[in-house]
């Protein structure tokens, strides 16, 4: 996914605008994803995304803004359709 990531940002000139990408493990428990998140990336001021489960955790956050952006021909770009191609292509494993 970090090679594809990093790929995407290139292509769109965005690599600039993106100071890390971190590697996150992954808990059956939102409260200690939240807090492990949070640790591994330092202080942020927004949360950007339409994830509302990932919004969720982060909302109650003091300080942290929640913003939302537009969706994009959802049924074409929506993660359940970019996920098996990605496998496809060997850009990310199951």
């Amino acid at each position: 996914r970090e090679r594809w990531l990093r790929q995407q940002l290139n292509r769109f000139g965005l690599t600039p605008q993106v100071s890390r990408i971190v590697r996150l493990d992954d808990f059956h428990d939102n409260e200690r994803w939240g807090n492990e998140t949070l640790e591994a990336v330092g202080h942020i001021d927004a949360i950007i995304g339409n994830n509302d489960s990932v919004n969720d955790i982060f909302k109650d956050k003091a300080g942290i803004t929640i913003v939302e952006t537009p969706l994009f021909i959802r049924n074409v770009y929506q993660g359940t359709e970019i996920r098996p191609k990605l496998r496809e292509l060997r850009l990310i494993r199951s």
